[in-house]
């Protein structure tokens, strides 16, 4: 995860995943873009609309994934498929349209989101404190992140 902040905001990111061989990356400038192996940079984009006769696609933590604050989120979809995994790669797939939503509940720190914040921010979505639906600031006192919640909806 490499990430370039500027006024508390992110503004370039790159998140690499070894074992996928997957690179994602955006910038306020140019978008944001995957790259899978070797095969060219595809421009990415969230996914901004439901089609309530399918399933939703919700990412979370494996550590996370049996947390009552979870399960009554969840609670609000007729349809959805939980998909558990760890690091920031959660984000990047809402940042690329492979999942709808990434709720996270538990304590993450700045370093955490940041570079994956800049890849779906420069997508078409954002990553808003769960209470206040603020857009997460960087560089603050703190480095905890609060709750938050990863979509494409505005």
């Amino acid at each position: 995860n490499i990430a370039l902040i500027k006024d508390s905001k992110p503004i370039l990111g790159v998140v690499y995943a070894p074992v996928l061989d997957i690179t994602w990356y955006g910038s306020k400038d140019i978008g944001s873009f995957k790259i899978e192996g070797d095969s060219n940079s595809k421009k990415i984009n969230v996914i901004n609309s439901i089609d309530n006769n399918k399933n939703i696609k919700i990412v979370s933590s494996r550590s996370h994934s049996n947390n009552p604050k979870l399960e009554e989120y969840t609670s609000q979809f007729k349809k959805f498929e939980l998909i558990k995994m760890g690091s920031s790669i959660k984000i990047c797939l809402v940042a690329d349209g492979s999942a709808h939503y990434y709720p996270r509940f538990g304590p993450t720190m700045e370093w955490d989101t940041a570079a994956a914040h800049a890849i779906v921010k420069y997508a078409g979505g954002n990553i808003l404190n769960i209470n206040s639906k603020l857009e997460l600031r960087y560089n603050k006192e703190n480095l905890l992140n609060p709750g938050f919640l990863v979509n494409g909806f505005k």
